[in-house]
């Protein structure tokens, strides 16, 4: 059997590498919660049975 799978690109924004870089728009910051979120998802949520806060949700729900 063959499986093809693709690998999902991660970015990383520049404030979560260089401390002197500050994020001033909304995509950096939803890419940083998107790479957060992912790691969460697939270590502490899903083999727990549980899903994400409403806060958080609402949370990245307003910044779109």
């Amino acid at each position: 059997m063959l499986q093809i799978l693709q690998q999902k690109k991660k970015i990383v924004p520049n404030f979560l590498i260089d401390n002197d870089e500050n994020s001033n728009n909304s995509k950096d910051l939803l890419n940083g919660l998107k790479l957060v979120g992912d790691f969460m998802d697939k270590t502490i949520l899903k083999p727990n049975n549980v899903n994400y806060p409403l806060s958080r949700n609402q949370f990245i729900n307003s910044l779109k």
